[in-house]
């Protein structure tokens, strides 16, 4: 599968990508403070780095975005 943008393109559009608080994100953080839900965000403690971990329980979560 050939790209249909050139490579200056391409990573023009790329570098608008937030990797951070994305919305989806966002109502997740929303969701767990609502319910009291202790977690830490973007934990650089554990290989990968995921979106959320709840370190006391040892659980990581990765919010991937699919359209």
């Amino acid at each position: 599968m050939t790209d249909i943008f050139s490579k200056e393109k391409r990573s023009e559009i790329m570098s608008l990508i937030k990797p951070r608080n994305t919305k989806p994100e966002l109502k997740i953080f929303r969701e767990l403070r609502r319910r009291n839900i202790y977690f830490q965000k973007h934990y650089d403690r554990i290989k990968g780095r995921p979106d959320i971990a709840l370190p006391r329980k040892k659980i990581a979560i990765f919010i991937d975005i699919k359209n």
